[in-house]
């Protein structure tokens, strides 16, 4: 569901598998939605699933420097790290995120970086996620944490094979969503509701949108800065 009147949309553009080149077609289309003043999220630069493919996490400045070159005056955050807290990339060395970071911040002087979580559903890994925060705010390099609020209420049998995703995609319950902001504001950063969707079947659009009814209310009485909206562009 991307609500027509949206003020910001998340573009997951910049995913490293689905990159073998510029695609002017695409830069051409961040463009248009630029022009018709949306304020516009890259997502992301580091993927836990899509790691780019360099062996020192040094390396990795000539591949931000390329993946985002023709984007990086229309885009005003970005999600640096996607799901990668408490990811053990032991080639790139410990606290390997801080250093990433640090060359966004370089790249980027005049944009919002974020850390991108859907941990809210897993109490380990939120635990990693604030953690991780903590260290990113001390050094002062992060603004914020996304806190995916995606949701699927379709009713489709789970595959064989479910990796748990099921469950990342469970409505947020508003006291949970709720503590995770709290946790956020704690560490005195900012949060943003981001990938705001849900998707439902034929019949249950009145669920879907009181579930972003949901969203809406809990980031706005919570003081969220914003939500962001999945935009896909294809």
């Amino acid at each position: 569901m991307n609500p027509p009147e949206a003020d910001w949309l998340t573009l997951p553009i910049f995913r490293s598998r689905q990159r073998s080149g510029v695609s002017q077609d695409l830069v051409s289309k961040v463009k248009h939605l630029y022009a018709q003043g949306y304020k516009l999220h890259g997502h992301p630069l580091v993927d836990k699933r899509d790691a780019p493919r360099v062996d020192k996490v040094e390396d990795l400045r000539t591949y931000l420097v390329s993946m985002t070159d023709q984007y990086r005056e229309l885009i005003s955050s970005w999600d640096v790290c996607n799901e990668c807290s408490g990811w053990d990339m032991r080639r790139w060395g410990s606290d390997w995120q801080l250093k990433v970071f640090a060359m966004a911040r370089d790249l980027f002087p005049n944009a919002q970086l974020w850390l991108n979580e859907y941990a809210v559903n897993s109490e380990p890994h939120w635990e990693n996620v604030t953690c991780l925060t903590e260290k990113l705010s001390k050094e002062g390099l992060i603004d914020g944490v996304g806190i995916q609020c995606r949701a699927d209420i379709t009713e489709k049998v789970p595959g064989v094979v479910d990796w748990g995703f099921s469950k990342l995609f469970e409505p947020l319950p508003a006291p949970k969503l709720e503590n995770a902001i709290a946790d956020i504001h704690g560490l005195g950063l900012v949060v943003h509701l981001s990938e705001v969707e849900c998707l439902h079947s034929p019949g249950q659009e009145s669920s879907a949108a009181a579930i972003i009814k949901r969203y809406e209310r809990v980031g706005r009485e919570q003081g969220a800065q914003r939500l962001t909206y999945w935009q896909l562009l294809k």
